[in-house]
């Protein structure tokens, strides 16, 4: 506070010297190592002159009273001074309370750590274990599922080797029991002869059929014309006829030996 007062009363006097209201003469040096020429070559006009003078005022009677804050701070450091052994107890308790919390954790941190190691430790036995006894187990497993659809498909293709063979048998080895060396594949190649001489004998008749239709076609377009009523009835006949033959022939294929 002191320091503040006596800046102000330098830059009063300073102020006061430039406008030319007090006596010095040129060599008596101011506050500060200044001397009287110094500052009028920094002079200011009256009127700011005036005007920096009521503001430094201003400001010095702003300043509150020494001995009201030297009472204030009395009081204030007399409060501070009963309540610092409870301030100091309270930061003692805080204190330790964090000490406390800090070596709980701390503990907690180490019995995670602990743990973590055991179980890796423990893992890592396992993972060797798994890696050393698995892989063979698996082998073997794969291998005789392997095995079991190896011998599975040999079963297979011998029983239809088996179902063939009886097929076969049953087919071409059957025989005469009049005749022993009358089997199937010749009675099966007589039947097939038979047929064929069947087919070529129907041919022919049916080139004879064909033949006496064109014939009885060209005497009754010569008798009747196209459109008498015994054309259309040699023609039902002929329809009838062809149908029949087609009939029988459809049944000696299935089998029919009947005329």
């Amino acid at each position: 506070m002191q320091e503040n007062f006596d800046a102000l009363y330098t830059y009063a006097s300073t102020v006061a010297l430039a406008g030319g209201s007090t006596h010095w003469s040129d060599d008596e040096a101011l506050p500060g190592a200044l001397t009287k020429t110094d500052l009028q070559r920094f002079s200011i006009i009256p009127a700011q002159d005036t005007k920096v003078q009521a503001e430094a005022h201003a400001v010095y009677i702003s300043f509150p009273a020494t001995d009201k804050i030297a009472a204030s701070d009395k009081a204030e450091s007399s409060l501070r001074a009963a309540t610092l052994p409870d301030d100091l107890q309270a930061w003692q308790a805080a204190m330790q309370q964090r000490q406390a919390d800090h070596s709980g954790c701390l503990e907690r941190l180490e019995s995670l750590v602990h743990n973590i190691n055991t179980i890796h430790v423990d893992l890592r036995a396992s993972f060797t274990d798994a890696i050393t006894e698995l892989p063979p187990l698996l082998h073997a497993s794969q291998a005789a599922s392997n095995d079991l659809t190896s011998i599975t498909v040999e079963i297979c293709l011998i029983k239809l080797s088996l179902i063939r063979a009886k097929a076969h048998a049953a087919l071409y080895g059957v025989k005469s029991p009049i005749n022993a060396s009358a089997a199937m594949p010749q009675a099966l190649a007589s039947a097939h002869d038979r047929l064929k001489e069947e087919e070529r004998r129907l041919a022919a008749e049916e080139r004879a059929l064909d033949k006496e239709l064109t014939e009885y076609s060209r005497l009754l377009k010569l008798v009747d014309g196209q459109t008498g009523g015994f054309a259309q009835v040699v023609e039902d006949w002929a329809t009838v006829q062809k149908e029949t033959e087609e009939c029988r022939k459809d049944l000696r294929r299935l089998g029919w030996t009947g005329d």
